[in-house]
């Protein structure tokens, strides 16, 4: 693959193609390079992110890592804060929308709700009462609960021989909710947990009013 050409995901081709840059690449200090690069096949422009690895091999030849699109329509960033084991399934499924293989894409999704489920320990078998059992420990709302019942219902279809097929807005949309869902779960309660105890720390160093 030449030295300028990278491995992205084109959201116009919904496919990984080898992307060739269209300007000299823009690098920041050695710590990352942002590109403008060009589909080879339906030419649209594209800007990628490449983190610096440093020197490798026994050459020392610069490189850098994977390939991330900032634009158009920039890849979604799974928080750390997201156990790993649910991590790993939605980030498979994004991997899958990047082939266009939007069916194996859902089936992942629901893997990553399935996951979830036994993060906490659910004492049911079924994922239709797993959700049911979260909703029922406040762990997810009503309105989550909701989305995460849909997508159990779009995991069955491609999960099982039914002959469902999903467009990659289908796709798409499935995989957003489950991301919104897992950062609502892990990502945000945590920070109003961290809040609410830098606010109590705070409240404690106020002066006492009479």
């Amino acid at each position: 693959m030449p030295e300028d050409t990278v491995v992205i995901d084109c959201p116009h081709c919904a496919e990984l193609v080898q992307a060739a840059a269209a300007r000299p690449w823009l690098d920041h200090q050695y710590e990352y390079r942002i590109g403008i690069l060009q589909c080879p096949k339906c030419y649209s422009p594209l800007v990628a992110y490449q983190d610096f690895l440093g020197p490798q091999g026994p050459h020392g030849i610069e490189e850098y890592g994977a390939a991330q699109r900032l634009w158009p329509s920039p890849e979604v960033t799974l928080s750390m804060l997201i156990p790993e084991l649910i991590r790993a399934s939605l980030a498979e499924a994004r991997k899958c929308l990047s082939c266009g293989t939007h069916t194996a894409s859902v089936a992942m999704t629901g893997r990553a709700v399935e996951a979830m489920c036994h993060h906490f320990k659910t004492k049911k078998t079924t994922l239709f009462d797993g959700l049911k059992e979260l909703k029922d420990r406040d762990i997810i709302d009503r309105r989550l609960y909701t989305w995460a019942d849909e997508l159990r219902q779009h995991r069955n279809l491609a999960a099982h021989s039914s002959g469902a097929q999903f467009t990659r807005e289908d796709a798409q949309d499935i995989f957003d909710f489950a991301v919104a869902i897992c950062d609502y779960v892990f990502v945000l309660n945590k920070k109003f947990e961290e809040f609410t105890k830098r606010a109590r720390r705070s409240a404690k160093k106020r002066p006492g009013r009479g």
